[in-house]
């Protein structure tokens, strides 16, 4: 070796220190990332490991598959019994008329009952019910069912979805809503493809029985047996709710345990006029059923008019719905982490009316089904991250109250929309053809409904606010 080339001593012994930490610190990393590997499993197979929510989860995914299938079935039986579209209209109004009548009443029960009894005896009361309509061959004593049925669904939803922070830690709030709301959507989805299935073959086997001709009718064989699958249905949601172990709600007052209907109803009043966060929530999303209705109204003429795909069109586009929710719900957990839950709320109300408006203005099929996917992600994520502020920001003693009033804004909300969407679209199209103008109703409408919401998102980005502690 040349002289003045060898390197001292302390270099190499330096040089080589430095490669065997180099060696060092490159296992180390690999070790970390097998490690957070291993360490972070999927956050819905976590929550699901959790016996109390798995047993609430299992039930409602069991139960809300039934209910797809019975809306169907419900809509053949009333068409059956009545030949008339309009039959199916007033049956639609009895499902949501209950909220008319006790949406006041509903949250106050809630808070005051033990919550987990009181779904257990809804579901008990609904699958007693259904058992009831496979007998019944009167169109009015059908919607009178259906009537009593929707009371007790509207006792029930607020009493799970306040239920939910009894059940799973405060951190899985978020998690366990968007495992609901995708369970949900993809019951929908899954329910309503199969609800024709399932009649079908029903009547294809039951007709060949003459037993079970003779006890159903013939007409009637395959609703009737799919009014005895969800009554069964709710039946297992019942047995599966009885085997949670649910914390104890708030202990109200004891001056409050008697049920004072005014003081409670005037208390939720209050809570609702000066909580910044729950007023401008229910505000928004009120507004937002009444532009957002109009798609179930005016989307089977949008689609044979405008669109020009027929009726059959207009089932695959509430099917791109529907898997836009489901992506969304499954999203909802991942940007409620990211994005403060009151912006991604409000930013998720203003996208969906933005991009119901690209669907309204315009008439390319492919466009349309692209869109209502990408409108179905925010209405999820704005309904699961709105499940959640409620969650993380109320009290216990009040959370059925403030659910109970939700649900009751959603069902009046539609059914305003349903029936004022479609006088707007008429009176807009005799407008046009009075004045000549190339206006569709329908679609003026939806443009209408769309704009709304737009207006309901900004309302909520400049109001929606979750107090700094």
């Amino acid at each position: 070796m040349l002289e003045g080339t060898e390197r001292p001593a302390y270099e190499v012994f330096k040089i080589k220190s430095e490669r065997e930490k180099t060696d060092e610190q490159k296992h180390e990393h690999a070790h970390e990332r097998e490690i957070v590997g291993k360490r972070r499993p999927s956050p819905y197979l976590q929550i699901l490991k959790k016996r109390n929510f798995f047993l609430l989860w299992l039930g409602q995914a069991i139960s809300n598959f039934g209910d797809w299938i019975i809306v169907v079935a419900m809509i053949a039986l009333v068409y059956n019994l009545s030949k008339s579209p309009l039959a199916i209209s007033v049956l639609m109004i009895a499902r949501l008329a209950p909220a008319v009548v006790f949406g006041s009443f509903v949250g106050v029960v809630v808070d005051r009952v033990n919550r987990k009894w009181l779904m257990i005896g809804c579901d008990v009361a609904r699958g007693l019910l259904i058992l009831t309509l496979p007998f019944i061959r009167n169109f009015y004593g059908l919607i009178a069912v259906a009537f009593i049925l929707e009371t007790f669904s509207l006792l029930f939803m607020p009493a799970k979805d306040a239920s939910i922070p009894n059940i799973v830690e405060e951190d899985d709030v978020l998690i366990a809503n968007s495992l609901s709301g995708t369970t949900n959507y993809a019951t929908m989805i899954l329910g309503s493809g199969a609800a024709g299935a399932v009649l079908a073959a029903a009547e294809a086997v039951l007709r060949s029985l003459p037993i079970v001709s003779d006890i159903f009718g013939r007409q009637f064989a395959g609703t009737s047996v799919a009014f005895l699958l969800d009554s069964l249905t709710f039946f297992v949601s019942a047995v599966t709710i009885s085997l949670i172990s649910i914390k104890a709600q708030a202990q109200l007052p004891t001056e409050g345990r008697l049920m004072d209907l005014r003081r409670d109803l005037a208390s939720v009043a209050i809570l609702i006029r000066t909580n910044p966060l729950v007023r401008p929530m229910l505000i928004s999303i009120g507004v937002a059923i009444l532009g957002g209705g109009s798609i179930y109204a005016l989307g089977v003429d949008f689609s044979n008019v405008i669109l020009k795909v027929g009726s059959a069109g207009f089932g695959f586009l509430l099917a791109a719905l529907g898997v836009g929710l489901v992506i969304g719900a499954a999203l909802a957990s991942l940007f409620g982490r990211l994005v403060p839950k009151d912006k991604l709320f409000s930013s998720s109300l203003f996208f969906l009316g933005a991009f119901l408006l690209v669907f309204s203005l315009i008439p390319i099929y492919e466009i349309s089904i692209v869109m209502l996917i990408i409108a179905g992600v925010n209405l999820a994520m704005l309904q699961v991250t709105g499940y959640t502020l409620i969650h993380e920001n109320l009290p216990d003693e009040v959370r059925g109250r403030i659910f109970g009033v939700m649900e009751s804004i959603i069902r009046i909300s539609l059914l305003i929309s349903l029936g004022f969407t479609g006088i707007v679209a008429q009176g807009i199209n005799r407008a046009a053809s009075r004045y000549e103008i190339p206006v569709n109703g329908s679609q003026a409408t939806l443009v209408l409904g769309a704009v709304v919401i737009i207006v309901a998102g900004l309302f909520a980005l400049r109001t929606v606010r979750v107090k700094e502690v």
